[in-house]
């Protein structure tokens, strides 16, 4: 059932690739990154088709099938994979991480990281996080951009907005201020950004401190996109602390 599950899954991807006028189902450069061109929409509608048959595999057998999509380096079969696995982030919060080390040395792509940490490690990180955060430590000094920004990534969205492990995220941010990869330094800016709702006072400071210390114009300019017009411009030409912060 396994095997015949994945091929049919296998057999829409390719049948809907070869109807897509797009080259990839993102702007990925990575040349591992392999695509069938079929963008997220088409991507959801396909596990829609195939959810219950997925569902009524047993866990060990939905987590093979997962590793088969995701090894496979297709970014829409790794895309159905975590479909399959992000019903599981409790349970694999408290198994092993090898397998979640495993899933993110097997992604070459801002794209697929993005949504990995957004949708899966982002659950991981708050149920085990005595584990995760030496594990993501670890990461930010990884040779893979990609496992760098993962480090960084799940620092964003509704993470960051609630202040969640601010003192860490910042201090992960530091770590990465700079790194060689824009698309590393992306993400540092993208989490700051995301960090003003919960801290603006904190962020601010720290974005000012690290201007005077060169970094990248990448990260103050991500970070301003979080603020109003009148902060954003003071960010990006000022040098003084700003007194007006993010619009909550």
């Amino acid at each position: 059932m396994n095997a015949e599950l994945h091929a049919r899954i296998l057999a829409d991807l390719v049948v809907a690739g070869k109807a897509s006028p797009y080259h990839q189902d993102a702007n990925e450069s990575d040349p591992r990154y392999l695509s069938y061109g079929v963008r997220a929409p088409q991507v959801k509608a396909i596990l829609k088709r195939h959810v219950k048959d997925i569902r009524s595999l047993t866990y060990p057998n939905q987590l093979a099938l997962a590793e088969r999509l995701i090894s496979s380096g297709y970014g829409e079969q790794q895309s159905i994979a975590l479909g399959i696995l992000e019903g599981h982030g409790d349970t694999l919060s408290k198994d092993s991480l090898d397998f979640v080390i495993w899933i993110f040395r097997h992604l070459h792509g801002w794209s697929k990281v993005d949504a990995y940490t957004g949708r899966l490690l982002q659950n991981i990180l708050t149920k085990n996080p005595e584990n995760v955060l030496p594990m993501l430590c670890d990461w930010s000094e990884d040779e893979s951009l990609w496992i760098r920004r993962a480090s960084i990534a799940v620092f964003t969205r509704r993470l960051a907005k609630s202040g969640f492990e601010i003192d860490f995220a910042l201090e992960q941010c530091s770590r990465l201020k700079f790194d060689p990869e824009r698309l590393v330094l992306n993400a540092v800016g993208w989490a700051l950004k995301d960090y003003l709702v919960s801290d603006p006072t904190t962020v601010l400071s720290v974005v000012n401190e690290w201007k005077r210390q060169g970094v990248s114009n990448i990260i103050p300019r991500y970070v301003a996109r979080g603020l109003q017009p009148q902060d954003r411009a003071q960010l990006l030409l000022g040098s003084e602390p700003l007194k007006r912060h993010a619009p909550r």
